[in-house]
């Protein structure tokens, strides 16, 4: 039962990247045993004539061979008994493996870009496939500060919303309010990691802005115009307030003007009013349309797309 272990006795599989590595064997369970032979090849090639490695050993004992640190390749190693007068069992051929000490690509980030806002939680950290890797380690923090190795010092999630790690290049997110940071490194079938990429930030922000309070001046006196009054100047002034997160305004218009085409439900609705606005605050217009009445309902937004109702 010719087999290889690592340091600690642990049985390895098809690959490592432990450079040194210990064939090991039981002792047969019939038959005299004064020592064994047994050789490394790689690349595997076809067998020559073995190196023999002889020892003594204690019927029905395992023996340990010396380990062999190696080059990066697939590796094999064959054992036989031989007897006290030279007679010689078959061949024990153990499983290949292969040592590999070579990391795997850098994974790049895609998704959600760098210092972006969302106002959802539930999507996937995408990042591109990276060369060799089989699986992703992920991991999360409201803290950027990383330690010498390029790891967050403070992590507060791993993997997936689940906390499994990916297999593929993406981990589906069900994230709290705030800022993250993430990052993420690729790890290959011998178990090598790639180093952590740099971190990339996201804010999910699923509050909307409160409903804008509004105020109105004519430029004329700047004197104050109450809802339902009355102007005469042809120019006006709205001074608005929302969350402090508000990073624009929108208005919906529309007049009870009969020539004119905006009506409550076609009204003129500009998404961002900093065209109109010298502060964010403020909007400054004049009436276009003509006499008669005018409304105006406005709506405050942040950066993640949250808008108030109007």
């Amino acid at each position: 039962n010719p087999r290889w272990e690592n340091s600690a006795g642990d049985t390895l599989g098809a690959y490592t990247n432990v450079n040194l590595v210990t064939p090991i064997w039981d002792a047969p369970a019939t038959g005299p045993v004064d020592h064994y032979e047994y050789s490394f090849q790689s690349p595997i090639a076809g067998w020559s004539a073995p190196e023999p490695f002889y020892t003594t050993s204690i019927p029905d004992q395992s023996f340990y061979g010396g380990g062999d640190s190696g080059t990066e390749g697939v590796w094999q190693f064959r054992v036989r008994t031989v007897s006290a007068s030279g007679l010689t069992s078959d061949w024990a051929v153990a499983p290949t493996i292969t040592y590999d000490k070579t990391l795997p690509g850098l994974p790049v980030h895609e998704f959600p870009a760098d210092n972006s806002f969302i106002n959802y939680n539930n999507f996937w950290f995408e990042w591109t496939d990276a060369t060799d890797a089989v699986s992703y380690e992920t991991q999360y923090s409201q803290n950027p500060a990383v330690d010498v190795n390029g790891a967050f010092q403070n992590v507060q999630w791993s993997g997936d919303y689940q906390n499994i790690q990916p297999s593929s290049s993406n981990a589906h997110s069900v994230g709290a309010n705030g800022t993250w940071y993430w990052q993420v490194r690729a790890v290959d079938v011998a178990g090598n990691k790639s180093a952590w990429t740099s971190p990339w930030k996201v804010t999910i922000d699923m509050s909307t802005p409160t409903l804008p309070t509004s105020s109105m001046t004519q430029d004329s006196d700047n004197a104050s115009v109450l809802n339902g009054g009355q102007t005469n100047s042809q120019y006006f002034t709205f001074t608005l307030a929302s969350s402090p997160d508000t990073v624009r305004y929108q208005l919906k218009y529309w007049n009870d003007i009969p020539a004119s085409p905006y009506k409550l439900l076609a009204p003129w609705n500009p998404s961002d009013l900093s065209g109109y606005s010298p502060v964010l605050g403020t909007y400054k217009d004049n009436f276009t349309q003509g006499d008669g009445v005018h409304y105006f309902a406005f709506s405050a937004c942040d950066l993640a797309g949250n808008c108030s109702a109007y």
